[in-house]
């Protein structure tokens, strides 16, 4: 999927050569000889469904640029502006490369944004997973005091007064990674108790699942029954809807076979 994504923001970089802005043409142009291997698209398809911000991902690149392609090729900048300008211009087509590559994701995290966005201000999104666990998605607006110290050049706050209301803004952006870590977290919690209906051992740090070596293959057998079982749920997004008291069609569900997990060697490593 890196590649795919890499060779998707390419083709769109090569339309722009084509661009009545001499800028733009003169940016594609680099980046198109620059290229974008793997290490550069890899993180930014990673994060993408977590909240990434294109400026972070912008950072990202202009890191890898600097420090990987740039010194290894012998690649030079036209201009000492011209970094920001290409990091930029790249993690807008890598993130237009994502949305043509796996459209369904990009479609269900703007859904969700959109869910978000519909609750009133001071109004908390409370749902709970099919195992049981309630999420609590608040980021409560506050206002600082602030006291600028003009000779160390630096500003401190004082104090932080919590208000009522909540930052729209965070609520929109984080809900995204917020719903997919509560799933992954309910699907650890079915694997845990798969493994001690079988009287197995278990333990797990965040995504990293562990066991006694006689044991693996049963924890890889649970840990993609339970993916199937959890993900087969009908109404996983209705259920959701109805809990955070939203309105709206969920995304339709696409045509993968999630069976086609059960035989999968490489799917949870």
């Amino acid at each position: 999927i890196y590649g795919e994504v890499a060779s998707v923001a390419l083709r769109l970089m090569e339309r722009e050569l084509e661009s009545d802005d001499e800028r733009i043409r003169e940016i594609a142009k680099w980046c198109i000889s620059v290229g974008i291997p793997r290490s550069l698209a890899k993180k930014p398809v990673m994060t993408y469904v977590y909240g990434a911000t294109l400026g972070g991902t912008a950072d990202h690149c202009e890191f890898v640029l600097e420090k990987e392609i740039l010194p290894a090729a012998g690649i030079a900048l036209p201009d000492p502006k011209f970094m920001h300008e290409a990091s930029l211009y790249i993690a807008r087509k890598l993130f237009a490369g994502i949305c043509v590559t796996v459209p369904a994701a990009a479609a269900a995290m703007q859904w969700l944004k959109e869910i978000a966005r519909q609750q009133p201000s001071g109004k908390r999104m409370t749902w709970k997973t099919p195992a049981g666990f309630v999420v609590q998605h608040d980021y409560q607006d506050y206002t600082d005091t602030q006291v600028r110290l003009n000779s160390c050049g630096v500003v401190v706050t004082m104090v932080r007064e919590w208000t009522e209301g909540t930052k729209a803004h965070a609520m929109a952006n984080a809900i995204s990674p917020n719903f997919v870590h509560a799933l992954d977290s309910c699907h650890l919690t079915m694997v845990a108790n798969a493994m001690k209906s079988d009287g197995l051992a278990m333990v797990a740090i965040h995504d990293s699942f562990g066991t006694h070596p006689c044991d693996v293959d049963s924890m890889h057998k649970h840990i993609r029954q339970e993916f199937v079982n959890l993900y087969a749920r009908p109404n996983l997004l209705t259920e959701f809807l109805w809990d955070v008291g939203a309105v709206g069609e969920p995304p339709s569900r696409g045509s993968l076979d999630l069976n086609a997990v059960l035989d999968s060697e490489f799917f949870f490593s």
